[in-house]
């Protein structure tokens, strides 16, 4: 979650732009930015901590424009992923040889969030931010994403991630699950 939601404020599209930082950020390291053993260490990371660095082999402009979309302050981050996509364009554009992982069109998944928190009633919540998170990076022209419909088939499913992959032929599956945390819900997502 972003830190305004986590402070129970209202969210907007900003806080859209945050989650795509976190996926991006994970895309290029494999890792989380905001680490913690329990839930309460992640919460107090992602409030009080700057994001973990990325490493140094990732150029500098793209490392300015992850760490802009996990601004602490949504009037600090872009302000859709519109504005993401654009930067990314621009830096391309400007750029001769950039990750593979930007520069090459790859194919990615996001499995059906699971509704870690069992309650029922939660479940469209579930749905909306899996919704939301697909239409956010198919915005990414370097991404081919695939359609939820053809995701929504493995929902509840006990399927291998391999098999899931290969059936998909995609390079990379997004997994996640939505919790409630207190009166908040927060996603977790997995490479």
């Amino acid at each position: 979650m972003s830190p305004e939601q986590l402070r129970g404020e209202a969210a907007d599209e900003r806080s859209d732009v945050w989650a795509l930082g976190i996926v991006l950020y994970e895309m290029l390291t494999g890792l989380r930015p905001f680490r913690g053993r329990t839930h309460f260490e992640l919460t107090s990371a992602i409030l009080n901590q700057p994001s973990a660095p990325l490493p140094v082999k990732v150029p500098g402009e793209l490392a300015a424009l992850i760490e802009r979309c996990l601004e602490k302050q949504p009037h600090r981050r872009y302000r859709n992923g519109r504005e993401v996509n654009m930067a990314l364009e621009a830096i391309r554009a400007r750029t001769a040889p950039i990750s593979a992982s930007v520069r090459t069109a790859r194919r990615i998944a996001v499995l059906p969030f699971q509704n870690s928190a069992g309650d029922p009633e939660q479940e469209y919540f579930v749905d909306g931010t899996h919704e939301a998170l697909i239409t956010d990076l198919a915005g990414i022209k370097s991404l081919r994403v695939i359609a939820r419909s053809s995701v929504m088939r493995f929902k509840d499913k006990e399927t291998a991630l391999s098999e899931i992959s290969n059936e998909l032929k995609v390079d990379l599956l997004l997994t996640g699950s939505v919790m409630e945390a207190s009166t908040h819900l927060s996603t977790l997502m997995r490479r």
